[in-house]
C-alpha cells in the first residue's frame, strides 16, 4: 500500500514538474517575442522625465535624512541629560 502511493506521488510529482517546465519554456519564449517587438520603442521622453525629477527626489530625500538625524541628536541629548 505504501510503495503504491509513494509510486502514485512520484508520477504527481513528475507531471507537475512537466507542467512547470512547460510554462517556463512558454514564458521565455513570450520574453523574448515581446523583447524583440519592443526594440525600437523611444524612451527620451521617460529619460527626460527621471531626469527632471532627480532634484525632486535629492530635496525630498534630505529631508527624509534631516527629520531622521534631528530626531537621533534629540533622543542622545536627552539621554545625556537625565
Amino acid at each position: 500500500m505504501v510503495l503504491h502511493q509513494l509510486k502514485v506521488k512520484t508520477e504527481m510529482n513528475s507531471k507537475i514538474e512537466i507542467r512547470l517546465q512547460r510554462v517556463l519554456t512558454v514564458g521565455a519564449v513570450a520574453l523574448c517575442a515581446a523583447g524583440a517587438s519592443h526594440a525600437a520603442m523611444d524612451t527620451s521622453a521617460i529619460t527626460s522625465a527621471i531626469t527632471d525629477a532627480l532634484t525632486a527626489i535629492g530635496v525630498v530625500g534630505a529631508a527624509v535624512m534631516g527629520v531622521h538625524v534631528a530626531v537621533k541628536a534629540f533622543r542622545w541629548v536627552r539621554a545625556a541629560m537625565a
